[in-house]
């Protein structure tokens, strides 16, 4: 009279195939989460730190446990990213069930979309924490598309003007 019981491997193995295990499976694996942030620019190392905090205490309040937390200091717009390609290697594994970021912005300006297909593939799941907008209106779509473009544009007018003013300084010293 212990607290322990035996089963034979039988028994286990018709248990295996029956509706409450599979429940029970789907349950405490859907609790496995990866977390994904990104700033652009190293002089946001601070923000990244936060926006991962952020995200993990969402995440650890809505009952999912955080196994892997992959970070980029990159633009949304390049996909090279280290980070972004090593959540993406470490789907097939199984890892992780979902991948939990604070805004859509931060996993990518664009090809959002693409990303969730492969996930939902794969049997994981993406969640937006913040979604900007009212998903509704196809308008607000095309603006976020148009100020993300802007964003990137921008950017890169603005550090080729440093660079060219840097040059023109290093000019007149010389």
């Amino acid at each position: 009279m212990g607290t322990h019981r035996r089963y034979s491997i039988d028994t286990l193995r018709v248990y295996s195939n029956t509706k409450e295990f599979k429940t029970h499976e789907n349950k405490t694996s859907q609790l496995r989460c990866a977390v994904y942030a990104r700033v652009s620019a190293p002089k946001q190392k601070g923000d990244l730190a936060r926006q991962i905090e952020s995200v993990k205490e969402t995440v650890k309040n809505s009952g999912l446990i955080p196994v892997k937390v992959y970070t980029d200091i990159a633009s949304g717009v390049n996909d090279k990213r280290k980070g972004l390609k090593k959540m993406l290697d470490d789907v097939p594994k199984r890892l992780f069930d979902n991948v939990v970021v604070k805004y859509k912005d931060r996993l990518s300006r664009f090809g959002s979309n693409i990303i969730r297909q492969y996930l939902q593939s794969w049997g994981a799941e993406l969640t937006i924490i913040n979604s900007l907008g009212n998903k509704s209106i196809p308008e607000t779509e095309l603006i976020t598309d148009l100020t993300a473009i802007l964003y990137f544009f921008m950017g890169k007018l603005y550090r080729s003007r440093r660079k060219s003013k840097s040059k023109d300084t290093s000019l007149k010293i010389t």
